[in-house]
């Protein structure tokens, strides 16, 4: 199992974002020579589903579960609890995110 902050920098790679963790606002991502700004898909909506439309993330609703699925299969569920899907939807999409960085530096370390 991993934390939240490896599952962070896994989806960060995916997408091609420098991630960086800021003491005060947690992880945030690196847009230029001294800028930033607070990314964290496993809180904020907006993360979630640029992440997911930049790297073709399925996500779908399922008797309480929410499934996602890369562009590569690999699906992900996260169940859904009684206080909405938000949370659980988020999360499944860093889960498959973070997978997509665990093959792209699989790829990475062979070559």
């Amino acid at each position: 199992m991993q934390s939240d902050r490896e599952l962070l920098e896994l989806a960060a790679k995916a997408a091609g974002l420098t991630i960086v963790h800021m003491p005060l606002s947690g992880p945030g991502i690196l847009e230029g020579p001294g800028m930033g700004s607070s990314w964290n898909p496993l809180t904020d909506d907006g993360d979630a589903l640029r992440l997911a439309c930049e790297l073709r993330i399925h996500v779908g609703f399922f008797r309480g579960m929410v499934a996602v699925q890369g562009p590569k299969g690999g699906q992900k569920s996260v169940p859904i609890r009684e206080n909405g899907a938000g949370e659980p939807t988020r999360r499944a999409i860093v889960l498959a995110a973070a997978e997509i960085g665990i093959q792209t530096k699989e790829v990475n370390d062979a070559n």
